[in-house]
């Protein structure tokens, strides 16, 4: 392996700024991919130590200016001591985040403390991202960061909206397929707004969010989701704003998608990558953007899937089908079987109002790994098909009356018992002679049996027929070429990472003091040139930068790696070499 060079200037005070960490990669297939459909890290990643700093948290906050309050809060479980931020909903940005409009806390019992200046009102949608704190417990979230979204209407009416893994996994989705054409025969496009233009307007950014909505619940929702529910308004705690059977449902579904994105992790760390459980949320909705997870990822509408290389050696549908039975709570040794008590529980310690158990005894169904498993019901068609068949076999049968004509023989044969009486009257018989020449027509009439099984010899050309249609199937695969030509022409490479908070002596380091990042990746064909490219650490809207794309790599083996500057030209040293093979 190569070595990395240093950038460092300032001999080895630059070992005192952290490195950025996580780095994780992305290979993206083809030409025709299109940055508004690539995955990525942001923001917070879930190994960040959960410091998360009251002055940054109140940094443009002007208590003095009219606002309104945010109702809500971030589930899995509750997350307490977390830094909550409210943006602008921006659908053209890879994290979705337009401007950042207001800062917030939750505090030990998870209750949020968050308003949107009423500047702000009639702006939304917003988008609200809930990071680091801890679970009641004092456990480290399975997952670090969570987001929901809030309309203009609900901020006006007080409406509560909590923040999920399964509303942090429709937003990622929808942001995937927001910008396809309606297509109602597939359930992935049904009632899309977009026009594949390569922008996308907050309506059709709210019509994929429906879309996408749906689509979870037919296949993550276990069958305990109902085409009514609101997904980000159903409250997933007993705090009796809603039916109780509801909130136990919605949080039975979070808990069992939470668990299963908890080993998906395990086995991608064990095979790869250390990976945490929002990259995880992330990559599971690029994943599900053609309707299945299956680690291939839509491209476009030609049918052609890029693989998905954070899942190539896991096999996501076989996680994705564990029992819930044998799942438990992450972050705790509690079986998600045991939820109903659990919340009871949960209830008791937030001191909720007068929490209602549920009612109802809970029996999902299997999750599925497509959303077109349930429209289609091929087990049902296809036994119809021999009976298709059946005519064909049963066609043979009119030659059966062929065989049964002579069966009129018989008579003629009897008919000459009777002339046994005739011989007794010699005189008569000489017209009895006359009568079986008649029989001889009988006789003759089988021969014309015979141009009756001749007929069916013509079908034999019928056979012969489709033998020409032989070189039309044989036409197409030509094209197999086409599609396999242009894969090995370049491919494009998202780089993840995450924002460190520490430098290598172990003092703070602040998101402010952090300038840029230098990328180094290099191929491994015996040379010894490398490239390195320097991405700013804001991008021109304020928002953290932590991934960087890179395009039209050739073929062959990379090394890919990451250094931090900070704002007074420090640098810290490069991350281990990531291998990646194109």
């Amino acid at each position: 392996m190569k070595s990395i060079p240093t950038f460092c200037k300032l001999n080895r005070t630059c070992r005192q700024l952290g490195a950025a960490s996580a780095l994780s990669v992305l290979l993206i297939g083809c030409s025709d991919w299109d940055s508004n459909n690539t995955s990525t890290a942001n923001s917070n990643e879930d190994t960040l130590a959960n410091t998360a700093s009251l002055s940054l948290a109140v940094e443009n906050n002007d208590s003095t200016a009219p606002s309104i309050i945010v109702n809500g809060a971030g589930i899995k479980g509750p997350l307490a001591n977390a830094e909550v931020a409210a943006y602008l909903l921006d659908p053209n940005q890879m994290d979705l985040k337009g401007q950042r409009i207001s800062l917030g806390l939750t505090d030990a019992q998870a209750r949020l403390d968050l308003s949107v200046p009423a500047e702000y009102a009639g702006q939304g949608p917003f988008l609200i991202e809930y990071s680091g704190g801890n679970e009641l417990n004092g456990e480290t979230p399975s997952i670090g960061v969570l987001t929901t979204m809030l309309t203009d209407e609900q901020l006006s009416n007080g409406t509560a909206v909590y923040a999920t893994p399964l509303t942090s996994f429709v937003i990622d989705h929808a942001y995937q397929i927001a910008d396809r054409s309606n297509l109602p025969s597939n359930p992935i496009q049904d009632g899309l707004l977009g026009d594949n233009n390569g922008t996308v307007s907050v309506q059709e950014f709210l019509a994929a969010v429906q879309t996408s909505s749906n689509a979870m619940k037919s296949t993550l929702g276990l069958g305990l989701l109902s085409e009514q529910m609101d997904i980000f308004t159903t409250s997933p705690l007993l705090d009796g704003s809603q039916s109780s059977d509801e909130s136990f449902a919605i949080r039975f579904t979070n808990e069992v998608f939470a668990a299963l994105v908890a080993k998906v992790a395990t086995a991608v760390s064990n095979s790869a990558l250390p990976i945490g459980g929002t990259t995880v949320v992330k990559t599971l909705a690029q994943d599900f953007s053609d309707g299945v997870f299956d680690s291939m990822a839509w491209v476009n509408d030609d049918g052609v899937a890029a693989p998905i290389v954070t899942f190539a050696d896991v096999n996501i549908a076989s996680i994705l089908k564990t029992d819930p039975e044998q799942l438990t709570i992450p972050s705790t040794s509690t079986a998600i079987a045991d939820l109903r008590q659990f919340l009871m529980a949960e209830a008791s310690l937030l001191d909720l109002n007068t929490p209602i158990e549920p009612s109802q005894t809970i029996a999902p169904e299997p999750l599925l790994t497509t959303v077109f498993e349930v429209p289609e019901l091929p087990p049902t068609v296809l036994p119809a098909d021999p009976v298709v068949e059946t005519p064909v076999v049963i066609e043979p049968a009119p030659e059966v009356p062929v065989v049964i004509e002579p069966e009129p023989e018989v008579p003629v044969v009897i008919e000459p018992e009777p002339e046994v009486p005739v011989v007794i009257e010699p005189e008569p018989e000489v017209p009895v002679v006359i009568e079986p020449e008649p029989e001889v027509p009988v006789v003759i009439e089988p021969e014309p049996e015979v141009p009756v099984v001749i007929e069916p010899e013509p079908e034999v050309p019928v056979v012969i027929e489709p033998e020409p249609e032989v070189p039309v199937v044989i036409e197409p695969e030509p094209e197999v070429p086409v599609v396999i030509e242009p894969e090995p022409a370049f491919s494009n490479v998202l780089l993840d990472w995450v924002v460190p908070t520490t430098r290598e002596d172990g003092s703070v380091l602040q998101i402010s003091e952090i300038a840029s990042y230098e990328i180094y990746y290099y191929a491994d064909d015996g040379t010894t040139n490398g490239t390195s490219v320097s991405v700013a650490a804001t991008s021109d809207t304020g928002t953290l930068v932590t991934s960087f794309q890179l395009n039209n790599l050739a073929e062959g083996d990379y090394f890919f790696s990451i250094a931090t500057v900070d704002t007074q030209g420090n640098v810290s040293e490069f991350v281990e070499p990531i291998a990646l093979s194109i």
